[in-house]
């Protein structure tokens, strides 16, 4: 058995607009809300942390930063979550 629960964040019109708006390099880098969600990170946390998501999302949020945001794109997204 297993006794976790899968969360997938899903990103926002805010930081595709974001992450093209701060792209140095490119006028147009091409990423849309649609790639930027195609292949999304499956988090695996513990059932009793399901029940109250919002605080687990809310203590978990500078991490999601860090792994989602690591190249200054929402493209890199290994690391570990408490």
């Amino acid at each position: 058995m297993i006794n976790r629960a899968a969360v997938m964040l899903k990103y926002k019109e805010p930081i595709i607009r974001w992450t093209n708006d701060s792209d140095p390099y490119d006028d147009n880098p091409g990423i849309t809300l649609k790639s930027a969600n195609k292949d999304r990170t499956v988090y695996l946390i513990q059932d009793n942390d399901a029940e109250k998501l919002e605080e687990w999302i809310s203590i978990n949020l500078r991490q999601f930063s860090k792994v989602n945001l690591k190249d200054g794109t929402p493209t890199n997204r290994y690391g570990r979550l408490n």
